[in-house]
Order: C-alpha cells, then structure tokens, then sequence
C-alpha cells in the first residue's frame, strides 16, 4: 500500500507539471493586436529600420521595412531551403512609403533564433541571415491610413464576400461593410486588428487588411471642370486650375504665377534624373503645365525642374474633389468607380530579379559573400513545450500502467 501511495502521489505531480507546462505555452504569445518590436540581425548589412508584429488567432507575422531597395525575397529558413522550396513560397516585397523595400513573413517564436534567407537583387543570390524578434521591446501599435478613400479587403471567419470601402480623415477611420443590400458603418481604431461588426443579425469578427487598400475615384461626367489645387511647397504655388475629364481618365491643367520651372514629372526628384526627356512635362506661354492625374484628394507626387540650377525637386500636389465646379458654377454629381482588376494589378508591388540595386544602398552585398553551408533551424519556444507535454503525458500512461499490473498482482 505504501508503494501504491507513492506511485499515485508521482502521478499527480505529473499532471500539476502538465497543466502547467500548457499555462506557459499558452502565455509564449501576446494577445492579439499590432505591436513594434526590436529586431537584431546577425549581419550588420541587414538593417531592418521598422518591424510591426501582428498577432491574430494564434500566429504571428512580422512586417519589416528595410534601410534600403537591395532584397528582392524574404524566405523564413536557409537560402538552401528556400531554392528547395521554389519561388511560391518565396514572401516578395512591398514598397514601403519612404520608398524602401517591405517584407511581411510568418514567425513562429519570440526571443529565439530564427533563420530568414534574403535574395540579394544585385547578386541574385540567397544570404543566411538569423534574426530575433525581442519581446521586451514591444508596444502597441495602431495602423492608420493616410486621408482618402479605399476599397478593402477583410478577415473574417464568418462573414464572407462581404464588399468594404475604407474612409479615413485626420487620423479617423471609418469602414463601411456590405454583404447583399445591407451595409454597417464601423470605426477602426487601427487596421489589421479584429473588431466586432453587427452584420444581418449577427455579430462578426473581422479584420480590415491594410495591404489590401486600393484608392477609391470620385469621378463627374465628362466635361471640364474647375478645381482647386494645393501644393506643399510656396516655391510652387498653383494659382488656377483645370480638370478634364474624359471615360475617366484625369488631366489638370495646372497654372502657376511663374515660370521658374521648366518642366514637371509625375514622381520624385531621383526618378526624374532617370526619365527620358518624352516622360516630363513642360511649360506654355501661360505658364500652364497639362499632366495626367491618377486620382483626386490624395497627394500625388511630382518632381519640378529648375533649368538654371539644373536641379529636380521632390513636391506633392493635392486637387480637391469638393471644391469641383462646371461652367455654371455647379458643383457636380461624383460617381465612386472601384479599381479594375488591372489598375488593382498595376498598384501591387512585384519584384524584378533583374533590377540593379541603387548605388548608394546601404544593404549592397558585393563585399560580403554568401552563406554556403545551411545553417539548421533553432527549435521555437511552442514546440519544446508541446514536446514536454507529450513526453509528461507519455510518463503518466506508462505509470498508469504499472499501477494497474501492481493492483492486479495483489488482488492475486
């Protein structure tokens, strides 16, 4: 009896160790939300200025921004792994709004190696990176999109090929589902977080994905149309100017007080430098500059020459939807045209083996040479706990089973 006491007393223990091995990995991953993080690299040409963690039932994707435009890929593993795994698998990347190179990778543990390949365009080769994301160095972060209006994209397990447009206003966010004829306003206090909508009677959780946002067009009929034009800069003022509108597709007609710049382009000052002469846009005798507008109430960026300097600078310039008038001075109707397929093509970021890195990157590989031998991946933190906890519940049928021979053999 005394053994059989003990036996009972170890199993117990087992179990109590069980239970609290699954609290700890319960507790490896932080509630559901968007947060930065800190990352460390083991290259020092692998620089990563700003990385959001999302977490959502259970995963974690990191989201990084690069100090540069010199990786094309992201794969979580080794570069020899990567090419097994083919180019599907491969996470390319996104421009990100100061123009450098953003990748979204699946993660699976905080505080711990992990290896994440990264595909030199320049080199057109894999390097073996290892990376920590570090947990003590997470904050709460909301994503908000820049003033406009966006078709959308959301998350959701229970409501499904429901339509969404996105409006957002000085930091105000607001989205407006649609599922058959019904639609519900919901305010966000960030993307990429789960919010509770009612929604034909029911409640549903979802998600609106910020990568999914495509710019909305307010379009009039065709005609010509006054409209107020701002820029962000007092060296180029727009003192009037003129839509055209025309299956629409925009062109303004941008007058300024000056002719101090000889000709525009529809992009930044570096780009500019690149663009064959038929790309810019000149000046008339009245100081107008005609240039096609992609859409209305969103920045648009261009580049603006000086021929005596011999200089481009960067500028953005914003028309107004509202403040549209017809030769009647009318305001008119807008019609709110969701992107095509292929405009919704155009916008999305693909990645181009073949094109050079800029000079000036700071991620230039030339003088580091690539990783040869794969490195082998660490075990997360997720999946030594579940391994403990199989090997504990292991234990306990194993004990299980000698206490039942023990009791069978005194009952003879």
């Amino acid at each position: 009896m005394k053994y059989l006491s003990k036996i009972i007393s170890v199993l117990l223990t087992l179990t109590m160790l069980s239970g609290i091995v699954l609290s700890v990995s319960a507790q490896d991953l932080p509630e559901d939300g968007l947060y930065t993080i800190s990352v460390t690299s083991s290259s020092d040409k692998f620089i990563i200025e700003h990385c959001v963690l999302r977490v959502q039932d259970g995963k974690m994707t990191a989201t990084m921004t690069m100090s540069g435009k010199g990786y094309g890929y992201f794969y979580p593993g080794t570069g020899a792994e990567a090419d097994a795994a083919g180019e599907e698998k491969w996470y390319p990347y996104r421009t990100a709004e100061n123009g450098n190179h953003q990748f979204t990778v699946p993660i699976e543990a905080l505080d711990q190696e992990m290896n994440l390949a990264s595909y030199s365009i320049r080199k057109s080769k894999w390097y073996d990176r290892v990376v920590v994301f570090h947990s003590d160095t997470m904050k709460p972060y909301q994503e908000i999109a820049k003033d406009g209006t966006y078709s959308a994209q959301i998350t959701s397990n229970t409501l499904h090929d429901a339509q969404c447009i996105l409006t957002a206003k000085d930091g105000k966010m607001t989205a407006a589902i649609t599922q058959g004829e019904e639609t519900v306003e919901a305010a966000l206090d960030s993307l990429d977080v789960m919010v509770n909508v009612q929604l034909a009677g029911k409640e549903h959780r979802l998600a609106v994905e910020s990568l999914s946002l495509k710019p909305v067009r307010f379009v009039p009929k065709d005609g010509s149309y006054r409209i107020k034009a701002e820029s962000d800069s007092p060296l180029f003022q727009i003192k009037e100017a003129e839509l055209v509108v025309e299956n629409g597709t925009f062109t303004a007609k941008l007058t300024c007080d000056h002719n101090k710049y000889a000709a525009l382009y529809l992009g930044t000052a570096s780009d500019a430098l690149k663009a064959p002469e038929e790309e810019r846009f000149g000046i008339d005798e009245n100081n107008t500059y005609t240039i096609p507008v992609s859409s209305l109430d969103q920045e648009l960026p261009i580049a603006t020459y000086d021929q005596e300097k011999n200089r481009w600078y960067d500028r953005t310039i914003l028309l107004h939807s509202d403040s549209l008038l017809d030769a009647d001075g009318k305001a008119p109707q807008l019609e709110m045209l969701l992107p095509t397929e292929e405009e919704t093509e155009k916008t999305e970021e693909t990645t181009e083996t073949t094109k050079p890195a800029e000079a000036a990157d700071k991620q230039d590989e030339a003088k580091e040479p690539a990783v040869q031998e794969p490195q082998t991946a660490p075990t997360n933190a997720q999946e030594a706990s579940s391994d403990a906890v199989v090997w504990i519940i292991l234990g306990c049928i194993v004990m299980a089973a000698v206490v039942g021979l023990v009791l069978r053999k005194r009952k003879k």
